[in-house]
C-alpha cells in the first residue's frame, strides 16, 4: 500500500490544545503516557534531498519496526515543500501505509506538527509517530541549543552529485539542518519493548504562564526551582530581567529563544538529551493568541539495573563481522570491568526485526536499551554515558 500524503497550509485547529487546556483546568490526568522514544539532529546543514537519511537514522535509534509507524510529519518552508516528494520518501524508507503530512512554516515554532502528532497518539494508542523539522535552526547565543553528541546522526551521508540546473529547472532551495523525534504511547513502548529517552508528562495551554507552570510542577510533586531547565520561546526578543514571573519563580536554568529561530522539534530533541537522568524540564512557547503552550518533560532513568550489576551493552552483530570484532576489542581495551556485554545476532530467525533495521549498519551498540552508536565505537560518548549512569546510581543510594 503506498504512503498517503497530506499537505497543510497551517491554520491551527484547536482539538489537542483545547483538550490540554480542559485537562489542566479540571486537574484531569490524560489516560496515556507519551514517550519520546528516540531523537536525532544534524550538526551541519544538509541538502533537502537528504531528509530521508535523518528519518532513517531515527527509526534505527528507536528500534521501531517500520510497519508500526503510522504517521510521518515534516515541517518545512514552502520552497522546500515544492521539491520534496514526501510520499515517495516514505515509500523508499519502507513506511508502508504510513500517512505523510507536510506543514508549511507559518505557525510559531512549528507547533502544528506537534499538535497533529499528539492528537494522533491520543486517538490511537497503538501508534508511533515521527515528527521532523528540516528548517535551519539559527539559535541566538543566549538561547543556544548546544548540540550533545547523543543527538547527532551516527554518520552523515555523503552528498549526492547533482547535475547543474538547466534554464527550465527550479532553483535549488537553501541547505537546511534537521531534527526528528519518534513519539509513542506507553502501550506501544511496552508492546515493542522500547526504552524511551523522555516522557512528556503534561501538555497545557494557558494565558497565565506563571500559574500554569506552578500547577504543572505541583502535579509532579516538585517545586519550580527543582526544574533542571526552562526553555522559553518568545515572539519578541526578551531577557530574563524583563520577565518578572521568571524572577519570582527562582528557576535554576533559563534559556530564551526567538520564536523565529527555533522549532519545537529541535527543542524536544535538545531537552531529551540535555536533562540529567530523572530530572524535569519545561518548554514554554508564547503563542500568537497571547496564550502559552507548556510541555513538561521528564528524562527517564534507563532500564533499572541492580545496584551490584554493571551497565549492559547490547551489540547487534552477525557472523562473520570483522568490524564487530574490532569494536569488542576496543571495549575490552578501554572499558574493561565497566560493562556487561550482550550480543544479538541479527541473522538469526528470531531477530529478523533487527535484521531489517540494522542490516547495513553493524556494529550497532545500545547502552541499557538506548542507542549509543553504530558503524564504529564512540568512545567519548560511551565514557560520558557511563559517568551519567554512575552519578544516577550514587544519587539513588544517597
Amino acid at each position: 500500500m503506498p504512503a498517503v500524503i497530506f499537505m497543510h497550509s497551517v491554520k491551527c485547529t484547536k482539538n489537542i490544545w483545547q483538550l490540554a487546556r480542559a485537562a489542566h483546568q479540571s486537574n484531569y490526568k490524560p489516560p496515556l503516557t507519551l514517550f519520546i522514544t528516540a531523537t536525532v539532529r544534524t550538526a551541519v546543514p544538509l541538502e533537502q534531498d537528504q531528509t530521508g537519511a535523518v528519518v532513517d537514522d531515527l527509526i534505527k535509534r528507536a528500534t521501531v519496526p517500520r510497519t508500526e509507524i503510522q504517521k510521518l510529519i515534516v515541517c518545512t518552508t514552502p520552497a522546500v515543500m515544492q521539491i520534496i516528494d514526501l510520499s515517495r520518501l516514505a515509500s523508499d524508507l519502507g513506511l508502508k501505509g504510513c500517512e505523510s503530512h507536510t506543514f508549511e512554516d507559518k505557525d510559531v515554532c512549528s507547533t502544528s506538527g506537534l499538535q497533529l502528532a499528539l492528537d494522533s497518539l491520543r486517538k490511537d494508542p497503538n501508534n508511533c509517530v515521527i515528527l521532523s523539522d528540516i528548517r535551519h535552526q539559527k539559535a541566538d547565543n543566549e538561547g543556544d541549543l548546544r548540540t550533545s553528541p547523543s543527538e547527532l546522526m551516527s554518520l552523515l551521508p555523503q552528498p549526492r552529485r547533482r547535475k547543474q540546473p538547466q534554464s527550465d529547472d527550479k532553483p535549488l532551495a537553501p541547505s537546511l539542518d534537521a531534527a526528528a523525534i519518534s513519539l509513542a504511547t506507553n502501550f506501544m513502548s511496552k508492546r515493542l519493548q522500547l526504552q524511551p529517552l523522555a516522557s512528556i508528562r503534561n501538555v497545557t495551554v494557558e494565558k497565565d504562564v506563571k500559574l500554569a507552570l506552578l500547577q504543572l510542577c505541583q502535579q509532579q510533586g516538585i517545586k519550580p526551582n527543582e526544574l533542571h531547565s526552562l526553555e522559553l520561546v518568545t515572539l519578541q526578543k526578551r531577557t530574563p530581567q524583563e520577565l518578572d514571573w521568571l524572577t519570582e519563580l527562582n528557576l535554576q536554568k533559563i534559556a530564551i529563544h526567538d520564536a523565529n529561530k527555533v522549532t519545537t522539534t529541535h527543542l524536544l530533541t535538545h531537552l531529551s538529551h540535555k536533562l540529567p537522568n530523572g530530572a524535569y524540564g519545561c518548554i514554554t512557547i508564547e503563542m500568537l493568541d497571547e496564550n502559552y503552550l507548556l510541555l513538561l518533560l521528564e528524562k527517564l532513568i534507563p532500564r533499572s539495573i541492580e545496584a551490584n550489576k554493571l551497565p549492559q551493552l547490547t551489540l547487534y552483530t552477525k557472523v562473520p563481522c570483522p568490524l564487530c570484532d574490532e569494536l569488542v576489542e576496543q571495549l575490552e581495551q578501554h572499558f574493561a570491568g565497566e560493562y556487561i556485554l550482550q550480543k544479538v545476532y541479527i541473522d538469526r530467525k528470531e531477530n529478523v526485526r533487527f535484521l531489517r533495521l540494522f542490516r547495513y549498519d553493524i556494529p550497532v551498540l545500545f547502552l541499557n536499551g538506548q542507542f549509543l552508536c553504530m558503524h564504529r565505537l564512540n568512545e567519548n560518548l560511551l565514557r560520558e554515558r557511563l559517568a551519567q549512569l554512575k552519578e544516577s546510581r550514587e544519587q539513588e543510594v544517597a
